[in-house]
């Protein structure tokens, strides 16, 4: 049935595919997450989000109806809340990646946006316009400054995604020691320590 409905929607048939859903069962996510591709399409993103919400109210972790709805609600500026969707699918693929970067990107930490890039870039089925994205974007955020992070031995733990995350922007060094030489040489290397 909903083999049936994808093939009118792809064909401009709109209105058929939304005739052909009332025939699927009101209990069955799948059913809503249709709906709301319907509207998008249509343009009625009110009637789009309603459809959408109906979906997840059966289904919480649907990732389709997730995905979709989180590219709703940035398309509709609201970024904050499309974040919070997105980051609720468990398997993301790197269109997911990709939205969630762009989110960071325009309202949070740029740094955190290269993360996103980058899980994006490095997945298999990645396109290669998502590995020439992540480039761009880190050669934008890039900047000349060089960070050391000074830790003791075996408290470093927390520091590892910290520092992997701030070495997409900046050049870090983590220097995880008791050494004094080590110490100093991180400092004169150093602009931010």
């Amino acid at each position: 049935m909903y083999d049936k409905i994808f093939k009118l929607i792809q064909n401009g048939e709109l209105n058929k595919a939304q005739e052909q859903l009332e025939n699927t069962p009101e209990n069955d996510p799948k059913r809503y997450n249709i709906s709301g591709l319907i509207y998008y399409q249509k343009k009625e993103f009110d009637k789009a989000k309603e459809e959408f919400e109906k979906g997840l109210k059966i289904n919480p972790v649907d990732s389709d109806l997730l995905f979709n709805y989180g590219y709703l609600l940035k398309n509709i500026n609201q970024e904050k809340e499309a974040w919070r969707y997105l980051m609720r699918i468990h398997n993301k693929d790197w269109a997911t990646y990709d939205l969630l970067g762009d989110i960071e990107y325009k309202n949070r930490s740029k740094l955190a946006s290269l993360r996103f890039y980058k899980k994006a870039a490095e997945l298999p089925n990645s396109p290669n316009e998502m590995k020439k994205k992540f480039i761009d974007m880190r050669n934008i955020v890039k900047q000349d400054t060089k960070i050391a992070f000074l830790c003791l031995p075996g408290l470093d733990n927390f520091l590892k995604d910290i520092v992997e995350t701030f070495s997409l922007g900046y050049d870090v060094k983590l220097v995880v020691t008791t050494d004094g030489n080590q110490i100093s040489e991180a400092i004169k290397w150093a602009d931010i320590v």
